[in-house]
């Protein structure tokens, strides 16, 4: 959107008819148990169990039998284990079973499973350093650099982040969607948008994440202007772009931009807003004092 003002760029200030209804979610029944035939504790058994995904207690149980009838050096067991016990959030299970990993050589995908675990994890450098260890004794793939970059962009700083951007040109992964969709998001967390905006002029394939991030950068640095520009030549947007545009506006105290843009978002119809957008669009409404406007808005 080019920024020329408020009031000749945004048009849509109309009072559009919306209604509201509530939707009552019925009951979920709990999962049944899955009942577990111990008579015949072979690979194949226990491997069909894993796979349903079984809650933790009979997980436990499964983890148990592996072990009691001496198939805890069955590698592919074990990585089925790691899995579940990640699925179910238990960290602590799962990092046990991958430190006493019965090969010397655990494969890629486990690796990747645990960094990506660590992750998640806001200061924690565990997939850095399980990066470095892997480096020993396996390959990391495009996976694995994604989830060790997306692990940088929790840190405090953007030093671990450059060093992988460094290895992910070095290894010829840039133009890889997922790896450059990480190296860019890691360089917006940190507001790196010159960084940031090289990696996505050099990639040939973009999604709606990749410029969503840039977008994201843009906004928290407080570049507007170039968020503007950047937002009007998105392909698609989604209620994440819609969400970080109007935030960035009220960020920059635009507040009627900000509403012009929530307005614009409304018209076209496409996308209906969650609530981070609300949150934006009635601070904007507090700044400006229209609080009718807002009374209005969280009616939609």
């Amino acid at each position: 959107m080019k920024v020329i003002t408020a009031r000749s760029k945004f048009k849509h200030f109309p009072s559009f008819p919306f209604s509201s209804s509530s939707t009552t979610l019925s009951a979920v029944p709990k999962p049944s148990l899955i009942r577990i035939p111990f008579d015949h504790p072979i690979p194949q058994t226990l491997f069909q169990l894993l796979k349903q995904r079984p809650q933790l207690p009979q997980l436990k149980q499964i983890h148990g039998r592996v072990f009691t009838v001496a198939l805890s050096s069955h590698s592919s067991l074990t990585t089925s284990l790691i899995n579940c016990y990640l699925s179910l959030k238990d960290l602590n299970s799962a990092r046990t079973l991958f430190d006493g990993y019965p090969s010397s050589l655990a494969p890629t995908l486990v690796w990747n499973l645990m960094i990506r675990a660590y992750s998640k994890l806001h200061n924690s450098q565990e997939s850095i350093s399980l990066f470095s260890q892997m480096l020993a004794s396996s390959f990391p793939d495009n996976y694995t650099y994604t989830f060790v970059l997306t692990s940088c962009s929790h840190q405090i700083s953007s030093l671990h982040g450059e060093i992988f951007h460094g290895l992910v040109v070095k290894n010829g992964l840039e133009s890889n969607l997922f790896v450059g969709n990480a190296v860019i998001n890691m360089y917006a967390v940190f507001a790196r948008t010159g960084d940031a905006r090289k990696v996505f002029d050099h990639m040939s394939e973009r999604d709606a994440f990749t410029w969503t991030s840039l977008l994201r950068g843009y906004a928290k640095r407080g570049e507007i202007n170039k968020a503007c520009e950047l937002f009007d030549e998105m392909p698609l947007r989604n209620e994440v772009s819609w969400a970080v545009m109007i935030s960035g506006f009220v960020g920059c105290d635009r507040n009627i931009e900000a509403l012009g843009c929530f307005h614009d978002m409304l018209y076209e119809g496409k996308v209906k807003p969650n609530e981070a957008i609300l949150v934006s669009v009635l601070s904007a409404c507090a700044h400006l004092g229209a609080l009718d406007q807002g009374k209005w808005d969280t009616n939609i």
